[in-house]
């Protein structure tokens, strides 16, 4: 999964996981989701990552990362 995250910073030029995910053209929603960190999601072939408002900002970066995987590894299922 490194290895993944240090080809898109590659790829890309920046290590910000918000802006790999716009690059990527994946939306990022902010919602209240009570226990959950973050979800992916696929709606008619377009990726949403739905983010926790209350989490903190090292949270925040990590678990948009986290999703970011999910996205490009499990490219059009809904993975949470």
């Amino acid at each position: 999964m490194r290895e993944l995250y240090r080809n898109l910073v590659d790829k890309y030029g920046t290590n910000n996981p918000i802006k790999l995910a716009e690059i990527m053209g994946i939306t990022i929603i902010y919602n209240y989701l009570g226990n959950t960190s973050g979800i992916h999601t696929n709606i008619l072939g377009i990726d949403f990552i739905l983010i926790n408002t209350n989490l903190n900002v090292h949270e925040e970066y990590y678990t948009i990362a986290h999703e970011l995987g999910h996205c490009i590894l499990h490219n059009g299922e809904n993975i949470n």
